[in-house]
């Protein structure tokens, strides 16, 4: 019998936000479903989700990281559901009896320059389409 898992954290100081349910199998399979969103303007969010596993004879498991970015909403994007599966020993799957679903913020600079550089090119291309439709009335300040 299957059993599962769901967590949901608001990842402090980030505005960033997730919800992972995982489904464990007897076989051993293990799939996670995590959703990953910000509610920030400018600000992406990436974060990870690992999944540990007990079992009452002190055995356990451990899932690998995995890591979703989502953009700023201003950018869109900001808005990702993953499904993701692994295999733990059928010996260990069949007795787990407690299951702990980690959610931390695991920081990609590169993302947030890149949604930097997005909002720039967005704001750049609307001036110019602005311009093209009111260039004549447009004033400039002194």
């Amino acid at each position: 019998m299957a059993k599962t898992a769901e967590r949901v954290d608001n990842i402090a100081g980030t505005g960033g936000s997730m919800h992972t349910k995982v489904e464990i199998a007897d076989s051993g399979q293990i799939t996670g479903t995590t959703r990953t969103w910000t509610k920030v303007d400018l600000r992406g969010f990436t974060g990870s989700v690992q999944v540990v596993v007990f079992t009452p004879d002190r055995n356990g498991w451990i899932s690998r990281v995995y890591s979703y970015g989502v953009s700023g909403e201003f950018f869109g994007g900001n808005d990702r559901t993953e499904v993701w599966q692994e295999n733990m020993p059928s010996e260990i799957a069949s007795k787990v009896d407690r299951v702990v679903i980690i959610h931390n913020w695991n920081p990609q600079w590169d993302r947030l320059l890149k949604d930097i550089l997005s909002g720039a090119r967005q704001f750049s291309d609307a001036y110019d389409e602005l311009a093209g439709t009111f260039g004549p009335f447009m004033i400039a300040l002194s």
